[in-house]
This record gives C-alpha cells, sequence and structure tokens, in this order.
C-alpha cells in the first residue's frame, strides 16, 4: 500500500467533476432509466423509493477516505520488500513500451516469411536490433538526454548523404546532409566522427 498526493488531488477533481454532472442530471428531473444508463454514476446513487433519486453522502465519504491510496495483490514470499514489489509493479510500463517498439518501431510483426529458420533469424534479427536500441538509449541518457527510440530511430534516418556528378568529367561527389541536434548528440555520445566535406564518390 502507498500514497501519493498527486494521486490524492487527482482523484478529488475526477470525483467532483463527476458529482457536479450528476448534481445538475439530478436538477433537470431525469427519469431513474435515463440516469443510470452510465454505469460510472451509479456507484455515487442511491434509491430512495420508486423515483426518487439522490447522493449517496455516505458512498462519497467513504470513497475520499481512500484518496491517494494506491495497493497491489502479490503472490510474492513474504520476505520480499513492499518497497521492492512496488518498484517492479511501477516498471510495468518498460515491459508494455519493449513490446510496442519490437511490434512498431522495428516491425517485428507481422512476420512474412513461411519456413522456420526464415521467422527464427527474422526475431532474432529484430532481439538483436532491440538490445541495441537499449542501449543507446541508456547511453545517450547518461551521457546527454533522454531521446525515446522513436526519436533515436527518427535522428539516425536524417543523416543522409547526396550523390552529384559533374557534367563534364563525369565524377560523382558525396556531400553530407548537416547533423541534426539529435544525430550530433548521438555520435558524440559514441565518439563517432563523420565528416561534412564534400569528398570523391567511389562506388
Amino acid at each position: 500500500m502507498s500514497y501519493s498526493a498527486n494521486r490524492a488531488k487527482k482523484g478529488v477533481s475526477d470525483r467532483q467533476r463527476l458529482l457536479d454532472k450528476l448534481q445538475k442530471r439530478l436538477g433537470e428531473k431525469k427519469t431513474l432509466k435515463s440516469l443510470v444508463s452510465n454505469r460510472g454514476y451509479l456507484k455515487y446513487i442511491q434509491e430512495d423509493g420508486k423515483t426518487v433519486c439522490q447522493l449517496n453522502e455516505t458512498k462519497i465519504e467513504q470513497e475520499e477516505l481512500w484518496d491517494g491510496m494506491h495497493g497491489i495483490v502479490t503472490n510474492a514470499p513474504k520476505t520480499e520488500q513492499a518497497l521492492t514489489l512496488l518498484y517492479r509493479y511501477r516498471r510495468l510500463w518498460v515491459i508494455e513500451e519493449s513490446f510496442r517498439i519490437n511490434k512498431y518501431t522495428l516491425r517485428m510483426r507481422p512476420i512474412y516469411h513461411f519456413m522456420d529458420w526464415r521467422v527464427k533469424a527474422h526475431i532474432a534479427l529484430c532481439y538483436m536490433a532491440f538490445a541495441l536500441t537499449r542501449h543507446l538509449e541508456y547511453r545517450v541518457k547518461i551521457a546527454q538526454t533522454k531521446l525515446s527510440p522513436q526519436e533515436i530511430l527518427s535522428a539516425l534516418n536524417s543523416v543522409q548523404a547526396s550523390i552529384l556528378k559533374h557534367k563534364k568529367t563525369g565524377d560523382r561527389y558525396r556531400m553530407p546532409s548537416p547533423l541534426k541536434k539529435e544525430a550530433r548528440m548521438i555520435y558524440q555520445t559514441f565518439g563517432v566522427k563523420r565528416s561534412q566535406d564534400v569528398e570523391i564518390y567511389l562506388p
């Protein structure tokens, strides 16, 4: 069980907003059926007789006692510390984010291969890319600032170069594009230098 002042403030605000809407609807003399059509209103309404509806003040007061409280139920051994369990629970978003990165950013799914070895190779490559992405995210965070995997991918994709061809000699030249702030940050983190000079391009 834990307490958060921010959670308590949000709980009070959300409940008051709902109660204001309820009070307005009760004042409009709506029928019982129209009032309870929204399940979110049910816990704050008690029926007095057949047609009279009013706010359940007792229920509201009981709920106020739990403002800001948050508890989790676990089957972990009793030797586990409460703060450790709470920390692990609050880190579940990292697992959910990892699934999103694999599915959408790295496009692990859908898989268009049919042979087993191709499917396994596809998953293995995506997993290695995910591990490198997380490592890159960690290194950038401790050295510079926090960048999401999507921001890192976008920054690196912006690193490009144009190939120009001389009309008379036929020689080709490579002209690098300017580095964006995020891309420069990533390069600096890993000590990689990128020349901005125009060079002869040898394919």
